[in-house]
């Protein structure tokens, strides 16, 4: 049973931050919207292709990409992230999510139950777009805090040190 459930969190403030400018619209997004979004992954089920992969994959090459409604932006970060290769999320030098199809036989790309559940976990959070170096300015003495580090690269083949254009360390 998880901390929310035994009422751990019951009357303190939780925050949850990130970089990624589109995961933090989609954790907003499931939030306060989540039944708009669940409509859209329903169509994106459906639609769910080879041809449409690459089709929503290449939407943030468009100018139009950031006044795209923050469902839709949402529902395309999922949908990649269950359809790409391993779930991973990366992006080349211009900002550009670049990872190619998964070979999934039927991913689970809306399964309401759990955006409904995640819905109601974030309720009483802040979901905020920030840097993890500004973290600490939110922290109080007694607060706990949880920095998700990158993956170290165990092997000179598996260097893959960056989500987006900031790479986390250098050797």
């Amino acid at each position: 049973m998880n901390s929310k459930k035994r009422g751990m969190l019951e009357g303190k403030k939780s925050y949850l931050f990130d970089a990624n400018k589109e995961l933090i619209n989609t954790y907003n997004t499931v939030k306060n919207n989540p039944y708009e979004l669940i409509e859209i992954l329903k169509e994106f089920q459906n639609k769910h292709s080879h041809d449409f992969y690459y089709e929503i994959r290449a939407m943030d090459r468009e100018n139009s990409f950031t006044s795209l409604p923050d469902a839709m932006r949402s529902a395309r970060f999922i949908y990649l992230n269950k359809t790409c290769f391993n779930g991973l999320y990366r992006v080349n030098s211009k900002g550009f999510y670049n990872v190619p199809m998964g070979r999934y036989k039927n991913p689970a790309i809306c399964d309401k139950s759990t955006m409904l559940s995640a819905s109601r976990a974030l309720k009483d959070a802040e979901v905020l777009h920030v840097d993890f170096a500004k973290v600490l300015d939110f922290a109080k003495k007694g607060d706990f805090v949880y920095f998700d580090p990158p993956y170290y690269p165990l092997t000179p083949t598996s260097s893959f040190t960056s989500y987006n254009q900031d790479i986390f360390f250098r050797r």
